[in-house]
């Protein structure tokens, strides 16, 4: 199997990449049979720098809320805090059952 992009941490994906096995499918278990080889370079994700780049486009006035909801925890508020910093006012990272009104 070949696996070609990141994998978050506790995903199938993850667990696969770093050899657990046997592995958790929907609740059963199951034996990892199968030859595993990842690569890292096909990632349809923009990078930190091209999601900055992707919101500098935007007139400020246009972005009165700004949504990261996709990412690990800790990179997640670095970019929060770097979109912060190039006027972005208010950026949120919601939570599981979080709601909004607009």
């Amino acid at each position: 199997m070949l696996i070609v992009s990141f994998q978050a941490v506790n995903t199938l994906g993850r667990h696969l990449q770093d050899g657990t096995n046997p592995v958790r499918i929907f609740g059963d278990e199951y034996r990892v049979r199968a030859h595993i080889e990842s690569i890292q370079g096909y990632s349809a994700h923009a990078d930190q720098a091209g999601l900055l780049d992707w919101a500098s486009a935007f007139p400020r006035e246009r972005l009165a809320n700004f949504f990261l909801v996709h990412g690990e925890p800790d990179p997640m508020m670095v970019l929060r805090d770097k979109l912060q910093a190039t006027g972005i006012r208010k950026v949120t990272t919601p939570t599981l059952g979080q709601h909004f009104s607009f």
